[in-house]
């Protein structure tokens, strides 16, 4: 193959097709590999011709994808590491709900063969380390997970209720009603950094910020410990070992500068194609 650029409407692929070792005259051909949506897991890949001989023509292969509900793909050109881009609904164990994402990844086609319709494979573009995908969580998702929180006891005759979760910059924060004994008391705010460990995503709390009447005690190491607990609970098993999650941040990363700057952005690998 002589060259792969991602384009608005596909990938366009330059091959050159010798006969026979030393082919003093090779044939060059490109064709657009274009990309439709199969079913709501399988994307139908398929080949038209651009210049030179149609050496392939309808669907060539097709592309599984492990996780989520698919909803649409398209190419991503100028987008770092990326090359395709699906968007999914992943489900999350927060009682049923699903968040809406975007899948990213760094496999783009790969053709053989010297003659007929080239065989057509994924390979990794740009491979970095073992990252071949990257998954962004819109800000709006994250919010919409917080709402099936519920409520949790801290203690005393203390609940949090209300859990709600947003992006302010490049900060997550969980924030929460205080309730004491059933009578409204303050608010909590807690600052969450993502990352990654053991291939899953985690959320570590690194500090609360109580606004609560003065008379009113809380522990606070242990209001975060809580905090840590219920949210990893529901999100450290979310892509159920179909992605594993090796780094995780807020905002667009030099390999997915495309990405929002309230989105959350994970990045690991998966059986894409598999």
């Amino acid at each position: 193959m002589l060259s792969l650029v991602t384009q608005k409407n596909g990938l366009a692929m330059t091959i050159q097709i010798a006969l026979y070792p030393g082919d003093p005259k090779p044939i060059t051909a490109s064709m657009l590999i274009s990309f439709s949506l199969l079913d709501s897991s399988t994307i139908q890949v398929s080949g038209s011709a651009l210049s030179g001989p149609a050496l392939a023509s309808g669907p060539l292969s097709t592309i599984s994808i492990p996780l989520g509900t698919l909803n649409a793909v398209y190419t991503t050109p100028n987008c770092g590491d990326s090359a395709l881009a699906f968007k999914l609904q992943i489900p999350v164990s927060l009682g049923g709900s699903a968040t809406a994402s975007t899948l990213y990844s760094s496999h783009t086609a790969q053709a053989a063969g010297h003659s007929g319709n080239p065989k057509l494979a994924l390979k990794p573009a740009s491979p970095v380390d073992s990252t071949n995908t990257f998954i962004e969580i819109p800000a709006a998702s994250l919010a919409a997970m917080g709402s099936s929180f519920g409520s949790m006891p801290i203690g005393s005759g203390l609940t949090a209720q209300n859990i709600r979760i947003l992006v302010q910059g490049s900060t997550i924060h969980i924030l929460s009603d205080v309730s004491w004994n059933g009578l409204n008391v303050g608010t909590a705010d807690s600052t969450l950094v993502p990352t990654a460990s053991g291939g899953k995503l985690l959320m570590h709390v690194t500090n609360t910020t109580f606004s609560l009447f003065g008379f009113i005690p809380i522990n606070e190491s242990s209001y975060d410990k809580q905090i840590e607990q219920m949210i990893n609970s529901k999100l450290g098993n979310a892509f159920a070992g179909k992605f594993t999650v090796t780094a995780a941040q807020v905002g667009p990363t030099s390999h997915l500068p495309c990405a929002k700057s309230d989105s959350l952005v994970l990045a690991g690998a998966s059986n894409i194609g598999a």
